[in-house]
């Protein structure tokens, strides 16, 4: 007897998925993956960069290096949480998530929202001063 090959393409409320959105999710889970791990190194970067600045605060190309990573940060962040809500939007639409679970979810996204515009403001004046100590 010979087994077929198949995968099961169900979601979690148990009725079958169409048949694009199976490689739609996939996607954006793995470009999910994909984005954690370069935010985790330029966490690492920003940290290392901080590190050398606590013990050196006047380290000119470290100071320099530390608001060029945080600017691959800020730049990350945006498009990361568009694909988040990508796949949030999915699961709510779908009843894939549990109530508390999605509530829990909008709530801290509407905090990273906020955290994140907090963080442009104050980058925003960080780099005036930079631009203003480099003589830019």
């Amino acid at each position: 007897m010979e087994a077929k090959n198949f995968a099961i393409r169900k979601s979690p409320c148990n009725s079958p998925l169409p048949e694009l959105e199976v490689p739609m999710i996939n996607t954006m889970v793995a470009c999910l993956g994909v984005e954690h791990r370069k935010l985790n190194g330029l966490n690492m970067r920003l940290a290392y960069g901080a590190t050398r600045l606590a013990s050196d605060p006047g380290a000119i190309e470290a100071n320099q290096t530390v608001l060029r990573v945080w600017d691959k940060i800020r730049q990350d962040l945006w498009p990361h949480l568009q694909i988040e809500d990508g796949l949030v939007s999915w699961g709510e639409a779908h009843h894939a998530i549990p109530g508390g679970l999605l509530d829990t979810l909008k709530n801290e996204r509407q905090e990273m929202r906020k955290l994140i515009a907090t963080l442009r403001e104050l980058s925003t004046g960080v780099d005036r001063e930079a631009r203003l100590i480099s003589g830019a």
